[in-house]
C-alpha cells in the first residue's frame, strides 16, 4: 500500500519534515512548535487529539502525576490561584477574577511558578500571599508567608461594594465598583480615613 506523503504539513503542534522510516506502519521526523525534533508514527499524526506529546512538558505546560506527587503544596497552590482567579464557578471567584485581579504569564505556567516558589523562600508550612492585596499574581507582588503574616495583609470588607483594603505599608486603599472594574480613591493612613472617602463617594452618586 502506497503511503501518504505528510511532508511539511503542519498538523496539531508540529510540522511534518519527511518521512523518517517504515516498520509495520510509517514514522515521521516532525518538529513541535518549542523546538523539539522527534519521531512519530502516522497514527498518532492521525488521531482526533489537541495536542501531540513532544515530551517538553514545561514548555507546555503539562503537569504530570508524578510532578503533582513530588511537588503537592506547590501544585495545589498554584491550582488555587488559577481557579480562583479563572474559574466562574470558584466560590472565591467574586474576590479575584470579578474584582480584575489577574495572573502573570509567568505565573500561569506551573514550572516557572514551581521555580520562583524554590528560590523564592518555599517553605510547606507557608502559603503564598500578593503583597498588595489589590495586585495581581505574578513574581513582583506575592511572597511565601505565615498565616499571621496574611491576616495582617488581609482586605476589610465594608457592607457596599468591593470596600477597604489593607496594603503591606499598613496603609489602606478604598475600592469601588465602576462598570464592572475595581476603581481605586486613593490610599490612607487609616481604616476610618478611607471608609469616610468611600462613603463620601458613594453618598454622592
Amino acid at each position: 500500500m502506497a503511503i501518504k506523503d505528510l511532508s511539511g504539513q503542519d498538523i496539531l503542534n508540529v510540522h511534518v519534515n519527511y518521512l523518517d522510516h517504515v516498520a509495520r506502519r510509517s514514522y515521521w521526523n516532525v518538529t513541535c512548535v518549542c523546538g523539539v525534533n522527534f519521531v512519530v508514527d502516522a497514527n498518532r499524526l492521525k488521531q482526533n487529539k489537541k495536542f501531540i506529546s513532544c515530551g517538553n512538558n514545561e514548555y507546555h505546560n503539562i503537569i504530570t502525576k508524578d510532578e503533582i506527587k513530588n511537588y503537592p503544596h506547590i501544585y495545589n497552590t498554584y491550582r488555587a490561584y488559577m481557579d480562583r482567579v479563572y474559574n466562574e464557578h470558584n466560590q472565591d471567584y467574586k474576590s479575584y477574577g470579578m474584582r480584575g485581579i489577574t495572573v502573570s504569564d509567568e505565573f500561569k505556567n506551573y514550572y516557572k511558578f514551581k521555580k520562583w516558589a524554590i528560590e523564592n523562600g518555599y517553605d510547606e508550612n507557608l502559603t503564598l500571599d500578593r503583597i498588595d492585596v489589590n495586585g495581581n499574581y505574578s513574581s513582583d507582588n506575592v511572597r511565601w508567608a505565615t498565616s499571621k503574616e496574611q491576616a495582617l495583609n488581609k482586605r476589610h470588607s465594608t457592607d457596599k461594594g468591593i470596600g477597604i483594603y489593607k496594603r503591606s505599608s499598613g496603609n489602606y486603599t478604598a475600592i469601588v465598583k465602576r462598570n464592572q472594574k475595581a476603581v481605586s480613591l486613593g490610599t490612607f493612613n487609616t481604616f476610618e480615613e478611607a471608609f469616610n472617602k468611600r462613603q463620601k463617594y458613594l453618598n454622592n452618586k
